[in-house]
């Protein structure tokens, strides 16, 4: 039963990067459905087995400020709004656990980090149909399956360092391995894609992606690392000439409009945001409140800022903290994963930056997914040298009571 919660997990996972594409009155989009399914499967496990694994510090904090957005609905200036939004901060609390008593592995969490991909492959592929059948988003820019094209950006943008570590990580199986190399062709596609999109929050938040790819590279064989840039190259040099004229000089124009322009509108809209948490400050507007606490009535397109305005400064203290845990746990991990989640986490920091995804299932399961590989890994290399330890000790015995005879 735990290995079905685990397979669905990884279903779950898979159906992130285009959840709304499927989407019912009464359930939600698709990876909301298969969310109470894990859920469900999960919770019976643990009913059977009366096994689960203790919880960790970023559950303990993460429980407290799923709690501050309930209580939120004592201050809230639109309850309607509020109450709408508390079901899906104990939905993700729920995933978090999951996450966390699931992936024990190395490979079971290679596994969940694959799923993503293939999930952003099929929109990849959305964009693709989109951009050959000439079906825009507004009058210049593409996206897919209804989302934003800020939105699915950013999706994309996050398989990016994803698909280029599992890729050129080595297996002992053949066909694992050639399977992986695979991984790597995503990188050109998703970056095409991204241009299609014409999001320059897109591309600032696919920099760090592209950098852990140039870094990381070296540590490829020499005719490895050839034939991999040669074929990228050449995916290049053919795709880039479709990307519209106007899509490459919207995408031109990122360093102005951060240092000259207002950031297409946001910048009014977070004075506008800053103007009514001066009357909230500690408590906040409530959650998911914000639109209905200024005369705009605009989402904030930016999920730090939504946090502060809506919860205060005590939730956002908390989301602070979480991430605070979530860059300490990074950093235990060995370097050539260290770097991974680095590079990963970052593009995910910056996306979020322009995008209102602090409830989104994409904004938490990389971090729980980043602390459960620390934890994964610590124990492997303690495991390791136990292992040699003992060896060592054996073979100092064996010595010793030979020198004796």
């Amino acid at each position: 039963m735990r290995a079905m919660a685990y397979w669905l997990s990884l279903l779950l996972i898979f159906t992130m990067p285009w959840d709304t594409a499927i989407e019912t009155s009464d359930f939600g989009s698709l990876s909301r459905m298969l969310g109470l399914l894990v859920a469900a499967c999960w919770i019976g496990t643990v009913v059977v087995t009366r096994e689960i694994r203790r919880p960790h510090l970023f559950h303990m904090v993460f429980f407290l400020f799923v709690c501050w957005h309930l209580l939120s609905v004592l201050w809230t200036v639109d309850s309607t709004k509020t109450l709408g939004r508390l079901g899906t901060y104990v939905e993700l609390f729920v995933l978090m656990y999951i996450v966390w008593d699931l992936f024990l592995t190395p490979n079971s969490i290679k596994g969940g980090l694959q799923a993503y991909v293939w999930g952003a492959w099929i929109t990849v592929a959305g964009m693709a149909y989109n951009f050959l059948s000439d079906v825009r988003f507004t009058s210049i820019r593409y996206s897919a399956f209804g989302f934003d094209e800020n939105n699915v950006g950013v999706i994309l943008a996050l398989g990016i360092p994803i698909a280029w570590y599992l890729g050129t990580v080595r297996s002992p199986n053949r066909l694992v391995n050639a399977l992986n190399k695979t991984n790597v062709l995503y990188v050109p596609a998703a970056l095409f894609a991204i241009l299609l999109t014409g999001s320059r929050g897109s591309v600032l938040a696919a920099l760090p992606g592209i950098a852990y790819v140039l870094a990381s590279s070296g540590r490829l064989r020499f005719s490895t690392r050839v034939v991999v840039w040669v074929l990228l190259g050449a995916i290049g040099v053919i795709l880039l000439p479709y990307v519209p004229d106007a899509l490459l000089d919207r995408v031109s124009t990122t360093g102005s409009e951060i240092s000259e322009g207002d950031l297409n509108g946001r910048v009014g809209i977070w004075i506008a945001g800053f103007n009514a948490f001066a009357q909230h400050p500690f408590l906040g507007v409530g959650s998911s409140a914000f639109t209905s606490s200024t005369s705009l009535e605009k989402a904030a397109h930016n999920s730090y800022l939504v946090v502060l305005f809506e919860l205060g400064v005590i939730g956002f203290s908390l989301l602070l903290l979480l991430m605070i845990v979530t860059a300490y746990y990074v950093f235990v991990h060995p370097k050539e994963s260290r770097y991974f989640w680095i590079a990963l986490l970052s593009v995910l920091a910056l996306g979020i930056f322009s995008l209102n995804w602090a409830h989104r299932k994409q904004n938490w399961i990389f971090p729980i997914l980043a602390i459960t590989s620390a934890y994964v890994q610590v124990n492997q290399v303690r495991t390791q040298r136990t292992s040699r330890s003992r060896v060592d000790t054996a073979r100092a015995n064996s010595k010793s009571s030979a020198q004796k005879v």
